[in-house]
């Protein structure tokens, strides 16, 4: 099963399986030296795109951590939809395959359309009648079956580790770290609400405030505005007057609290609005992450396009936490909303931008401010039935953000191995 000294591997729009099983295979195979990568064509008349680039980029990962594994091909196929092109561009392979001498020919078909793999899996069987082998990677099993002997192998994430940066290339995404406001002494009497049993210090007192709906209108400078300092619950007073003073809401003159800010468009104001709506959960669910050590790779903030589109970093999409499960991605969204409009919206986009940086075996975990457990088993459900995304969607409510329930919120739907 794992002998073989040639492996073809089909690049499809999704390159990330095809780098997982030649980092397997080049790790549990010391009998492999060559990887042939079969890809489409630029063609306008058929509307198919190229995948050349991530072919290109899977052969510069592998080169940097793989010292003499040779990629002496990438055979592009003119029209996927063609057998006749598909079997001649397994022909072109299996020529200079024919090169070299002792060879044993593997092919894995996870990646590519259907038709590419209908026709190579034939064209190749064909051709190899004195013996090639065939694997399959499963996004949901996380092992590689092969064919000829009905056998898997161990759970992939315990061999291959894939960092976040290496999920990015792999997929052609320019990525950039972005640093969001620090408000220190803010974020530890937050966190410490978190834990307080006090049921008048709780982080509940944060929700019972007309001040916290005011964070998430579409005007809130105006709303704002138009309440007072005194009108605060001592939570809210409490985060006013430990913000830093360009960032106060309210601001005391001569023993008068004021609003703090003339214009909507005040960095200080919208720093301070996006820190208490979400960041400061950000950088909680970050630490305990970290010192959870559940993961191989984490980041926070990261904003990324794919490298040829033509958009100002300021309209980058982006994800709040993102981490690896060996080559598993898990992205994370953070707000403190309980509006399900609002919750449903950064269920929906973190699923997306998850599965385009990890791909179908990405999971994606949204921390949000609803307390009622059965509004939060209703988004789980509307979040899995629209996007397909069965079990791979976790909603993390209110009632578990303190950290011993979080991990334990976190293990369950995780399982990481």
């Amino acid at each position: 099963m794992e002998n073989f000294t040639d492996l073809i591997l089909l690049i499809g729009t999704s390159p990330l399986p095809n780098l997982v099983v030649a980092k397997y295979f080049a790790q549990k195979n010391d009998n492999l030296k060559r990887i042939w990568m079969l890809c489409s064509d630029e063609n306008d008349k058929s509307h198919q795109a190229s995948t050349e680039k991530y072919a290109r980029k899977i052969k510069k990962l592998l080169s940097e951590q793989f010292d003499g594994l040779k990629f002496p091909c990438i055979q592009k196929i003119e029209d996927i939809n063609k057998s006749q092109d598909i079997k001649d561009s397994i022909e072109s392979i299996s020529g200079k395959i024919s090169e070299y001498d002792n060879v044993k020919v593997h092919l894995n078909y996870t990646g590519g359309t259907k038709t590419m793999v209908a026709h190579s899996y034939q064209y190749l069987k064909e051709l190899y009648t004195d013996g090639i082998t065939f694997s399959y990677l499963s996004s949901r099993d996380f092992k590689i079956f092969f064919d000829d002997s009905n056998s898997a192998s161990n759970d992939i994430r315990k061999i291959v580790k894939c960092s976040i940066k290496e999920l990015l290339e792999v997929h052609k995404f320019d990525y950039d770290p972005v640093v969001e406001p620090d408000f220190q002494d803010v974020y530890n009497y937050l966190t410490n609400l978190l834990e307080s049993e006090k049921q008048n210090e709780s982080i509940n007192s944060l929700f019972n405030d007309e001040a916290y709906s005011k964070l998430f209108k579409s005007r809130p400078f105006q709303s704002f505005e138009n309440i007072t300092y005194n009108s605060l619950n001592n939570v809210w007073k409490k985060i006013n007057d430990l913000l830093p003073n360009e960032n106060k809401l309210y601001i005391n003159h001569n023993n008068f609290y004021q609003f703090n800010f003339r214009d909507w468009r005040d960095t200080n104001f919208n720093d301070t609005i996006r820190y208490l709506s979400g960041i400061w959960l950000e950088d909680y669910v970050y630490k305990v992450l970290e010192e959870w050590q559940g993961f191989d790779d984490i980041m926070k903030n990261v904003k990324f396009k794919k490298d040829d589109m033509q958009i100002t970093k300021k309209h980058w999409p982006e994800i709040d936490i993102v981490m690896t499960n060996g080559y598993q991605l898990v992205g994370t969204s953070c707000t403190t909303s309980e509006k399900m409009s609002i919750c449903k919206s950064k269920g929906f986009e973190v699923i997306l931008r998850s599965k385009q940086i990890g791909g179908d075996e990405s999971k994606a975990i949204l921390m949000c401010g609803i307390k009622d457990e059965s509004k939060i088993k209703q988004l789980e459900q509307d979040l899995t039935l629209a996007t397909g995304n069965i079990g791979n969607i976790k909603v993390i409510g209110r009632n578990y953000w303190s950290k011993i329930n979080l991990i334990s919120e976190l293990n369950q739907f995780l399982e990481v191995v």
